[in-house]
């Protein structure tokens, strides 16, 4: 059982649906999933204590949101020791 944390911006709410469904879907298969809205972060979040970490976002006009960029900056050493993926989620494929 892994634990994996999902960090997420949202902005139109599509990504947050996103994220909740990739947790509930890591949940399903056994694994511990929590969430991490990067715009309401709260206190005492460690990359360092998951096995894995997942970064979704949404680009809207050739960027990512400001907190999503400070999330991956303010944690870019950890995420580098850390299995780690990022997802980006865009209307453009649509």
């Amino acid at each position: 059982m892994a634990n994996i944390l999902i960090a997420y911006a949202t902005r139109q709410g599509q990504t947050g649906k996103i994220a909740r469904h990739m947790a509930e879907t890591l949940r399903a298969h056994g694994d511990s999933a929590a969430l991490l809205d990067t715009d309401a972060p709260g206190p005492g979040v460690t990359v360092n204590r998951f096995d894995a970490v997942v970064v979704v976002a949404p680009i809207h006009a050739g960027g990512y949101p400001k907190s999503i960029v400070r999330f991956a900056k303010a944690n870019a050493q950890a995420l580098e020791r850390t299995m780690s993926a990022f997802c980006s989620v865009g209307l453009a494929v649509a």
